[in-house]
């Protein structure tokens, strides 16, 4: 398993891009880092290579290097801040946010979410506001010694991660008696399938639609032209990636 210096699933990138690369940073959670195969079988590393075989089938100069921001868990609201304070590090011309419909948009709620140590945003009036308060207080208030070694442990294993978060999944289907949506695959919802009725649900597409709004606002201030959102499905993550999808969160949720 490779990881490169800037703690990333992925080979070693030069942050001064050389002239006739085109660069794609791809963003997203465990189905972009994809720990469970091959490198040269992540759908980023099959995109490069088929971009790299279209590229010389049209005696094109341009060579492709795709990078990948992926992390396992991450909702959208972290990958908007991987993108501030990490892409932008190198100058990719093209962002391909990758959207994990089956827990994304429950990734990016306060109230639907069960892993609160995450930065979450909320609206405030019209403008979306970040909440990273989930820092200070998990130390201050567990009076634990062992709580406070597992939390900082997780900080820097995946695996642990995982762990927890598969602990906590199963211990709320248990205490809901298995009634909770979104319990037909762990660490999956179906609620997200339907249309939205609930508040907690209507909110969770709200603040997800408005990340995304601004992850385009913001990448094309940067003077980028496109922002893809791939939107991943169980069952439906294709070998060959040919293109980029410009569906939109809401798109997909009403069918339209």
């Amino acid at each position: 398993m490779r990881i490169n210096s800037q703690g990333w699933r992925d080979r070693e990138h030069d942050l001064s891009k050389q002239p006739g690369i085109i660069q794609v940073a791809v963003l997203g959670d465990s189905y972009v880092e994809a720990f469970q195969v091959p490198e040269d079988q992540t759908f980023w590393a099959v995109l490069e290579a088929n971009l790299a075989s279209c590229y010389a089938k049209q005696a094109r100069s341009l060579k492709p290097e795709v990078l990948s921001f992926g992390a396992s868990g991450y909702g959208t609201a972290q990958e908007l801040l991987v993108l501030r304070h990490k892409v932008w590090t190198y100058n990719p011309d093209i962002v391909l946010l990758a959207v994990t419909t089956g827990n994304d948009i429950r990734n990016n709620s306060r109230w639907l979410e069960s892993d609160k140590l995450r930065p979450f945003f909320f609206y405030q009036g019209e403008e979306l506001i970040k909440d990273d308060s989930f820092h200070e207080p998990v130390l201050r208030k567990s009076n634990s010694v062992w709580r406070r070694v597992v939390v900082r442990l997780s900080d820097h294993s995946r695996v642990l991660q995982v762990a927890i978060e598969a602990y906590v999944r199963v211990r709320d289907a248990i205490a809901s008696g298995g009634k909770r949506a979104g319990i037909g695959e762990l660490g999956l919802d179906d609620e997200v399938y339907r249309q939205p009725i609930t508040a907690e649900w209507k909110d969770a597409w709200k603040v997800t639609e408005g990340l995304i709004s601004i992850m385009h606002r913001e990448v094309t201030q940067q003077g980028k032209k496109i922002l893809g959102r791939y939107a991943f499905e169980r069952g439906s993550v294709n070998n060959c990636v040919t293109g980029f999808s410009l569906t939109s969160a809401s798109d997909r949720r009403t069918g339209s």
